[in-house]
């Protein structure tokens, strides 16, 4: 009853998705890895709570002007001669973000000099290192710790918000140091629960960038391969076992990468390539899926035949551009492709799941030999 063409269809095109949506993370998680996307992230959050978000830029571009320019003060500052006898702000200059990024509990968890920011705080970091932060700025001999953080909170700039919120949050607690650290933990918790829902947006649009690029590099049309399974039966099942091996073999990753993949880029593209290329490889020449590396000429004969012109890279480039634009059924059909892929590999592991059971559990069981001896001897 299940076993149909549409149904093998369905299966084949999930499956297509799955493995470009596996392909598209670790490109992802290799462009939030280099240009430290968490970091900055974090930083964001942070900017709204103890800045009123002054001075922060989300822009992709200001993003990558910021990392080459610290790749290049990296450079410099590595080489004697071009140092430069730079002019450190001192604590009285410093804003409280700048301030909490200097504190010796903080500003030592970037991972080097070029990503010096933390991508993950806990709860009670923040707290403790806020507070620091705070008494360090009101510190004043004659005065105890409590009075020491009040002193500090007033010290914080009028025109900032953080202020009084800050203030108010002590007064909730009647100035008790251990309840006010519970609620900068709350304060801190709700922001991160906030820019979670922040990270994976802009993680989705991301994705959906790179998928549309994956897209037209491999010519995945949705349109097209559609059109393509619908009328080549064999194909379609052909790439429905192939899902079946797929999801056999990766029965526990439910389409994630595991920590390890995660920790580098370098790490990360090395084992998607062993992961997904053998994979992608397979379903391609299934359906046909690529560019071509040469087109026949139908103007120009040579002994009888069509002359084959090769491509050149640029032609090529040329080539898929101009198909890619110029050809509306094609550029909808990687929109489609591109907005699948951003729904994320767990997605389509998940649904790829629930068509396989749902194929299987339309397939007639296979006769055993008991039976068939009965069904002779009520024949006889």
């Amino acid at each position: 009853m299940f076993d149909s063409i549409a149904l093998d269809v369905v299966i084949g095109l999930i499956f297509i998705y799955l493995m470009y949506s596996l392909l598209a993370t670790t490109i992802n998680e290799g462009i939030a890895s280099i240009f430290s996307l968490r970091a900055k992230k974090l930083e964001q959050a942070l900017s709204k709570m103890l800045n009123d978000g002054v001075n922060y830029h989300e822009n992709f571009w200001v993003l990558l002007k910021d990392y080459f320019i610290k790749k290049w003060k990296w450079i410099t500052k590595s080489i004697t001669f071009f140092h430069p006898n730079t002019k450190h702000k001192t604590k009285e200059e410093m804003n409280l973000l700048e301030l909490f990024y200097d504190h010796p509990g903080i500003k030592y968890l970037g991972e080097n000099k070029i990503h010096n920011k933390p991508a993950y705080l806990s709860p009670e970091f923040f707290s403790k290192a806020l507070i620091d932060v705070l008494k360090n700025k009101g510190l004043d001999k004659d005065l105890d710790s409590t009075l020491h953080l009040k002193n500090g909170i007033e010290k914080i700039d009028n025109n900032c918000e953080t202020k009084g919120y800050i203030e108010s949050l002590l007064v909730n607690v009647n100035s008790d140091e251990a309840k006010f650290k519970l609620e900068l933990e709350k304060w801190f918790n709700e922001t991160m629960h906030r820019t979670s829902g922040w990270y994976k947006k802009q993680s989705q649009r991301i994705t959906f960038v790179i998928g549309f690029t994956i897209a037209i590099a491999f010519n995945v049309d949705t349109i097209s391969i559609v059109k393509h399974l619908s009328h080549d039966k064999d194909a379609a099942k052909n790439l429905t076992d192939l899902s079946s091996k797929y999801v056999e073999a990766h029965k526990d990753k439910h389409g994630k990468l595991s920590p390890q993949e995660k920790q580098n880029a370098e790490i990360m593209f090395q084992n998607a390539k062993s992961q997904i290329d053998s994979n992608i490889n397979s379903g391609n020449s299934l359906i046909g899926l690529g560019w071509p590396d040469s087109l026949i000429d139908p103007n120009k004969y040579q002994n009888g035949k069509h002359v084959v012109n090769h491509f050149t890279f640029s032609e090529k480039v040329g080539y898929i551009i101009r198909h890619s634009f110029t050809n509306g059924r094609s550029l909808l059909g990687y929109l489609i492709t591109a907005l699948a892929i951003s729904f994320g590999a767990p997605f389509w592991f998940d649904l790829l799941n629930k068509f396989m059971q749902l194929r299987g559990s339309g397939k007639q069981p296979e006769p055993t030999p008991n039976s068939e001896t009965e069904q002779t001897n009520s024949n006889s």
